[in-house]
């Protein structure tokens, strides 16, 4: 088993998302390298969709959750409800504007 750690750190100024792997776990690395390889607001919505079906705890803002479209609001809604992403089938949004993020820059380490 080969293991991706992922969290996102909100600051005043912006934030992070950061995915975190051993150098030599080749499955980790294909995954990110795919998310990269997206149209830049296409990562922020999967990045945000990856959230909400990984991580248990996820923490949200209001307006933003109220800024949503009914659908878009329903699809993250069934991301939250999958309760085992590695055995339960879901699906990413073709939606590209779920968060108002933008990229600032993309730091990849490691080899």
């Amino acid at each position: 088993m080969q293991e991706l750690l992922f969290g996102i750190v909100a600051t005043e100024n912006g934030g992070a998302a950061v995915f975190l792997s051993r150098t030599d776990e080749t499955v980790p690395k294909a995954f990110v390298e795919e998310l990269l390889s997206e149209e830049p607001e296409r990562i922020c919505s999967l990045i945000a969709q990856f959230a909400f079906v990984y991580i248990e705890n996820t923490f949200f803002s209001k307006i933003w959750w109220d800024s949503l479209s009914v659908l878009d609001r329903q699809h993250m809604a069934s991301l939250a409800w999958v309760s085992n992403a590695y055995y339960e089938s879901f699906k990413y949004s073709g939606s590209r504007r779920i968060v108002p993020w933008e990229i600032a820059g993309i730091q990849v380490n490691g080899h």
